[in-house]
Order: structure tokens, then C-alpha cells, then sequence
């Protein structure tokens, strides 16, 4: 048996993350993107040294995520920013993964969610009871 690691997720309910390529106009339009609260990989300091080496082929099978909700809130602190993501159809999904296929960040992590064991979704609003605001 292995340890598994819960990995949290915004994304679309057919899976597709908020950042891909195709929806990064409409959600950057949602917020600006502070760098210093949003790094890149390689530049958060926990996951840089991590990705040191690794091929693109490697790098490309990994999804990003947040290894708890606090992680996940720090990254989309606003409330009001939760409320136009959900507007967007933008749900919570919760992976679970086996802990060797989680590079866990300061602000952020990556998974293989080829390799993830299940899937739940949740509604944005209902999970950080926002509804009626």
C-alpha cells in the first residue's frame, strides 16, 4: 500500500484547468495576476529545485494544484474573485494521488492526474459558504 495525497484544483467540470491555454484571456481578465503571489514554477522556491533537469516530456504529464485549501485560498484570496469563477462555471475539484506523484510548492503544487485515483467536484459557493453574500 501507498500514501496518497488529497491535490485541490479550479477547474472547469469537464477538467480542463482555469490557466489553459484557451481560457487564460477570460480569467486573467478576472484578476491581476501579482507575481509575487503567483509565481511561476520555477520560481517558487519549494517546487524550482524539483524541476531542475526534468525533460519538457515529464514536465508536460503534470497538472497544477494546491496540496490544501489554504494553499488553494491564498492563491484566489479574494472572495469576490471565488463568486466570478463560479459565475463561470468553475467548480473545486479534489484529487486523490499517491504522494509520489505530487511535487508539493510554496504556493502550489503539481500532480499527475493521469495517475490520480479519484475525482469529486465541488460547487465553489457552497464549499466556502458564499452563497447569499
Amino acid at each position: 500500500m501507498y500514501s496518497t495525497q488529497i491535490v485541490y484544483r479550479f477547474e472547469y467540470p469537464r477538467g480542463r484547468g482555469i490557466y489553459h491555454r484557451d481560457d487564460r484571456r477570460s480569467v486573467a481578465d478576472l484578476f491581476t495576476m501579482d507575481l509575487s503571489r503567483h509565481p511561476v514554477p520555477d520560481c517558487d522556491s519549494k517546487l524550482a529545485p524539483m524541476l531542475s533537469g526534468m525533460p519538457d516530456s515529464e514536465f508536460k504529464t503534470y497538472y497544477f494544484g494546491f496540496c490544501s485549501i489554504e494553499q488553494l485560498r491564498n492563491w484566489f484570496y479574494s472572495d469576490e474573485l471565488l463568486k466570478k469563477l463560479h459565475a463561470k462555471g468553475v467548480v473545486i475539484a479534489e484529487y486523490e494521488c499517491r504522494v509520489a506523484d505530487v511535487l508539493e510548492g510554496h504556493t502550489q503544487a503539481m500532480f499527475v492526474r493521469a495517475n490520480s485515483f479519484g475525482k469529486e467536484q465541488y460547487d465553489i459557493l457552497h464549499y466556502f459558504k458564499l452563497e447569499g453574500e
